[in-house]
């Protein structure tokens, strides 16, 4: 036998050993082993929540945050909207396809009312605001922060995938070229 083969049987017996070794911890200390699981568990939330209070997913600069006294009133640069504005848009997308079965006929008139009158940079600025938040494949909800359950999916991705083809397309053809 090669020294590769005895070191690869080596490592996938020590790999079984360790394997035995945890299921039999767990069978003769199935409540220890439980308060551990809910104590990892309870730091992985905490740290989830933590992690979306101190760091945001939005734009730094939306609502005003970081004021160019140049354009006090926080314009998107090439835009015909607000930072501000920007991020009531993206909260209203959010809220139009935030929920089961997809989008309804008047949600799709809402997001193209949303967006109606505004240009490429508006359609970016928009996009930022959005951000990337979590949509589930089980649902195509938006997933809670702290469970980060699905993909975490830009305007564009959520748009692709809440909007039949029909609906995308004519969607399309409403917002300025390049956008999606």
């Amino acid at each position: 036998m090669s020294e590769a083969a005895k070191k690869s049987k080596k490592v996938k017996d020590y790999a079984k050993d360790a394997a035995n070794t945890s299921v039999a911890f767990v069978k003769d200390n199935p409540i220890t082993f439980a308060k551990g699981f809910i104590a990892v568990l309870g730091i992985y939330l905490g740290y989830r929540v933590v992690k979306a209070v101190i760091s945001p997913k939005d734009d730094p600069n939306a609502a005003g945050g970081n004021i160019n006294p140049n354009n006090a009133l926080g314009i998107v640069p090439g835009g015909t909207i607000t930072n501000g504005q920007a991020v009531s848009i993206a909260a209203l997308l959010s809220s139009y396809m935030d929920g089961l079965f997809g989008v309804s006929t008047s949600e799709f008139n809402a997001i193209k009312e949303a967006l109606k009158n505004i240009n490429t940079a508006d359609f970016w600025a928009i996009s930022r605001a959005f951000g990337r938040p979590y949509r589930s494949p089980f649902t195509g909800e938006g997933s809670n922060f702290y469970l980060s359950i699905g993909n975490d999916l830009s305007l564009i991705q959520w748009f692709s995938k809440e909007l039949s083809v029909s609906e995308y397309q004519e969607l399309r053809d409403f917002l300025p070229a390049g956008t999606i």
